[in-house]
């Protein structure tokens, strides 16, 4: 699960939701906040009770872009 929803927050949802900026490019921040929120939302989807709560760390420059929204 966590596997598909970064692989398609970096077609551009990164960008576009959960605090992105919408700038057509997607830098890490936008794609930790992005999965952090997803994973947990698609993890009550499959079962109500089950929770996923991913916990990401980025210790770096978060200034370069990792993919351009499509």
């Amino acid at each position: 699960m966590f596997t598909a929803i970064v692989l398609g927050g970096l077609k551009g949802p990164a960008d576009a939701q959960s605090r992105g900026n919408r700038d057509g490019r997607i830098d890490v921040i936008e794609l930790g906040r992005y999965a952090e929120l997803q994973v947990s939302l698609a993890a009550t989807r499959i079962e109500p009770t089950h929770e996923q709560k991913p916990t990401w760390y980025f210790a770096g420059n978060d200034v370069f872009d990792i993919s351009t929204a499509q």
